[in-house]
């Protein structure tokens, strides 16, 4: 059976099935959370391998149960965020042809509910070639379904573990929706490595409420966009356990750094991220609280995670090519290698930003793979994934 992230999870639950894995008011052990994803693939038990289910449930556990119950069933995930507007989840819900629904009494959205299924030993079935089904924004035209595939998840989740170094003593906000890819990165790092992921609805509870429960519940890890970020810093709330900041999806500046540096642990390290639904992050620029400069202008994107490159094109488009790139999908499922594009740089191994041609311009002196509007100021650019 190939290595999934939901094998991993098994392993966590057997080495500390009494610690927190769920953090928040409804906290749940990895033995507990275990139980009830088991329960959910039991419910499955009918799906065939690689078969899309979507998971219509509100952010917190029991959306966390129902992914990892779907992953044990053998079956991709498809987040249908109930707070969508119908008509996008039904369209949502075409593209990826779903093979079943899982909702709760809440969501009052037809499917299989979860919310009272009996617990049941977790037991991951052998999987198909896909492990979810995400959509893009649809900001350059439609939202594409993006297929990713298990060896490509397990990919992202181990680059994101060694990258801020997550272990047991963690606790990692997850404030983004399951349908965007921008959770992948909160959900199963921690739930693989004895750490704790705690869910905060900002939609429903709003920033200021947000910012206390990160702080009552001791998250150590915090990731959300910059804007987001921002009103964060505006509650005025103090986040002393946070150990690393993580932002990405828009342009962060030097100056909110600087601002967010009197919030945090006073050793805390900030990491800005870039990438696309593709691949979640492509690159990482990280540093510590404590070497902020006094500067003004956008942070960069850093240099590129282990199998990925940055390629910059002459209009200031970045490329990012690798091995683990996710594809657009059908709405029938693929197979094969059709789920999945792989492309190597003409030289050197896809682990480094540094084979990316630098710019005439000064501005490029401390190049690290940052692009042509990270160092001038204007707007972030597109990023084409091949």
């Amino acid at each position: 059976m190939r290595s999934t992230v939901v094998q991993g999870f098994a392993d966590a639950v057997r080495r500390w099935p009494g610690a927190v894995a769920v953090g928040g008011p409804e906290p749940m052990t990895y033995a507990e959370l275990a139980a009830r994803a088991g329960g959910v693939a039991r419910a499955l038990a009918g799906v065939a391998p690689g078969d899309r289910v979507g998971v219509a449930l509100p952010h917190g556990p029991l959306a966390i149960a129902g992914v990892l119950g779907v992953l044990a069933a053998g079956a991709a995930y498809v987040p249908l965020d109930p707070a969508f507007p119908e008509r996008r989840r039904a369209a949502m819900a075409e593209t990826a042809g779903l093979a079943a629904v899982l909702t709760d009494a809440a969501s009052g959205l037809p499917g299989t509910r979860i919310d009272d299924l009996p617990d049941a030993a977790l037991t991951p079935a052998e999987p198909g070639e896909t492990a979810y089904v995400l959509f893009t924004s649809g900001s350059t035209g439609l939202p594409k379904a993006i297929a990713q595939t298990h060896a490509n998840l397990a990919h992202v989740v181990a680059n994101q573990v060694a990258a801020l170094g997550i272990g047991p003593a963690d606790r990692l906000s997850l404030l983004a929706s399951l349908s965007f890819d921008a959770a992948i990165p909160d959900l199963f790092p921690p739930l693989l490595t004895g750490a704790a992921v705690v869910p905060v609805d900002v939609r429903a509870l709003g920033v200021a409420e947000t910012a206390r429960l990160l702080a009552e519940h001791g998250v150590t890890v915090y990731h959300s966009t910059p804007t987001l970020y921002r009103y964060l810093l505006d509650t005025g709330v103090r986040l002393p356990s946070v150990r690393a900041v993580l932002l990405g999806g828009e342009q962060c500046t030097w100056a909110d750094l600087r601002r967010g540096a009197r919030t945090f642990a006073e050793d805390c390290v900030f990491v800005n991220g870039y990438g696309a639904t593709e691949v979640t992050f492509a690159a990482h620029f990280r540093v510590a609280a404590a070497d902020l400069p006094d500067t003004d202008g956008p942070v960069p994107i850093g240099t590129a995670l282990p199998g990925y490159a940055l390629r910059l094109g002459a209009d200031g488009e970045i490329t990012v090519v690798g091995e683990r790139l996710a594809a657009a999908t059908s709405a029938a499922p693929a197979t094969g290698s059709a789920r999945t594009r792989t492309a190597r740089p003409p030289t050197a191994p896809a682990t480094s930003a540094g084979s990316v041609r630098r710019g005439p311009s000064s501005a490029w002196a401390g190049w690290t793979g940052s692009s042509r509007s990270a160092a001038t100021g204007s707007s972030p650019p597109r990023s084409r994934p091949r």
